[in-house]
């Protein structure tokens, strides 16, 4: 169920993720690809769509406020690991 999956197999994806060319981090995912874009000389199109500062989402832990505790205890080695190939990623989103 995910809680005890061994550590071997995080170190394993890490280094699957470190031998890939590029990693884009979905939290600036067109910013990255917009990057990438110009690292190959491509022209990309993109479609940033506009914000509707009145429509407020509820954050990923107040909609599932009831199971988040167990999924997160079960997925802890995909949140570290994607913790983790953020330093990896084109972009860092937080300079953005």
């Amino acid at each position: 169920d995910g809680k005890d999956t061994d550590r071997k197999y995080l170190q394993t994806a890490k280094d699957l993720l470190r031998r890939m060319t590029y990693v884009l981090d979905i939290d600036c995912l067109e910013d990255g690809m917009k990057r990438m874009a110009e690292e190959l000389g491509i022209t990309i199109r993109t479609m940033r769509r506009s914000a509707d500062k009145n429509h407020v989402h509820k954050s990923p832990k107040e909609r599932i406020k009831y199971v988040y505790q167990d999924l997160k205890e079960k997925n802890h080695l995909d949140i570290e690991l994607y913790k983790w190939s953020k330093s990896l990623a084109l972009v860092d989103c937080a300079s953005l």
